[in-house]
């Protein structure tokens, strides 16, 4: 019998609940990556279906403090699109939102802005928070 079940219900479904957060992230991964993919210098950070990466204008800095990195994307989907995809996706990935299209985590800030027009442009800033 595995050590949970003699623990008690309790932490079997802890384990559960575990297991399904993680499950979750995995999934919201890998749909990122099959629909999207990630930017090329934030290898962990999705790219909105619709979105193509500019790659040639990313801007990098690594420095003892931290990273810095802004880049762009653009596409024809629209601004309401980018914002549900980043406020579902960004959470499920462990940035914690800090208003509209800013988010943190583990000592980084995000920022997204979108430029309307067509393609819509969409810019990327990460830095140490």
């Amino acid at each position: 019998m595995p050590p949970f079940h003699r623990a008690g219900p309790h932490v079997a479904g802890l384990w559960r609940s575990a297991a399904a957060g993680l499950l979750a992230l995995a999934l919201t991964a890998g749909a990122a990556l099959a629909q999207g993919g990630f930017l090329r210098d934030v290898d962990d950070l999705p790219l909105a279906p619709g979105l193509t990466e500019r790659a040639e204008a990313a801007t990098v800095f690594d420095k003892p403090g931290g990273r810095v990195v802004d880049t762009i994307a653009s596409g024809t989907l629209d601004r309401g699109s980018v914002v549900s995809f980043y406020a579902t996706a960004l959470p499920a990935l462990g940035w914690t939102p800090r208003g509209e299209l800013r988010w943190q985590r583990e000592g980084e800030v995000l920022a997204i802005d979108i430029a309307g027009g067509t393609p819509l442009v969409v810019l990327f800033f990460l830095s140490p928070g």
